[in-house]
């Protein structure tokens, strides 16, 4: 079992009885008291009627001024079925008499599926989610996996997160915050990705951006460069790469400096930043 909607409680209500007109059918949905019972629970609930008497019958009801409603302990919405009679091991009586007793209890479906619920939760750092019909645990993931929805969308599942490039990796979110020395001419890798270069050199240093084709630099690849040194930064492309810049500058203007490059297609980049000719 699961529980489909939440009942409501209430210690020490009163008890009342059937009014005059009884109960004369097993599917009876609606049932008379004598009074209004101000102390009873407010929401879907479990009575016993005719307590400890051949005709003893529990029944899930809600409750309007003095009239009960059979409703289905499972769902939410009020029933014309008997799923609310005969409850809780007992039977939907076709006779249960005017002045029996009727009082809100707590029942064995109500332990049970607190039980269900409690038991559920089996292993360390599970996660308890309601399932098609049950209560279903989901064990912990491992290190670096996300919570997310399976391909079904129909159950939370562990897993990493798919990008363009793959996943989300600890290699990947390092390289985020890397930063790279250079102290002498050198050409971009697949390294550089993502990182800060530090060009630290006397005299001029000269970056490359190579062709595709020779190294494989994926379009959206970005590289950033501050000019430690007092050697000016200049950037070069290699045939067939065009570098599109402000007045078609290709240095770092001055010491402390920064620029950067964004490859925006295919050998075609953006240089940008403190630039000077």
């Amino acid at each position: 079992m699961a529980v489909k909607i939440r009942r409501t409680y209430k210690g020490a209500a009163t008890s009342a009885v059937i009014d005059s007109a009884g109960v004369t059918s097993a599917t009876q949905t609606s049932v008379g008291l004598n009074t209004s019972p101000a102390d009873w629970p407010s929401g879907k609930f479990f009575v016993v009627a005719a307590p400890g008497t051949s005709q003893e019958e529990k029944m899930c009801v809600t409750i309007s001024g003095s009239v009960l409603t059979v409703v289905d302990p499972a769902v939410s919405s009020v029933s014309a079925s008997v799923n609310g009679r005969g409850v809780d091991d007992t039977t939907a009586r076709s006779t249960i008499s005017a002045g029996a007793v009727v009082y809100p209890v707590f029942t064995a479906i109500d332990a049970n599926e607190a039980n269900e619920l409690t038991s559920t939760y089996a292993n360390q750092g599970g996660i308890v989610f309601q399932g098609a019909s049950t209560f279903t645990q989901l064990a912990i993931g491992t290190a670096g996996q996300v919570l997310k929805v399976n391909s079904g969308a129909t159950a939370p599942e562990w897993g990493a997160v798919p990008l363009a490039d793959n996943s989300v990796t600890s290699a990947k979110i390092a390289v985020l915050t890397n930063t790279t020395p250079k102290t002498a001419d050198f050409t971009l890798a697949s390294a550089d990705r993502n990182t800060n270069i530090l060009c630290d050199k006397s005299t001029e240093i000269i970056v490359t951006v190579p062709l595709n084709s020779s190294v494989s630099l994926p379009v959206g690849y970005q590289v950033s460069f501050v000019q430690i040194g007092a050697g000016q930064v200049t950037f070069s492309g290699a045939s067939g790469v065009t570098i599109n810049s402000d007045s078609s500058k290709n240095k770092i203007a001055t010491r402390y400096s920064a620029a950067s490059l964004i490859q925006t297609s295919a050998n075609v980049w953006v240089l940008f930043g403190h630039l000077a000719a």
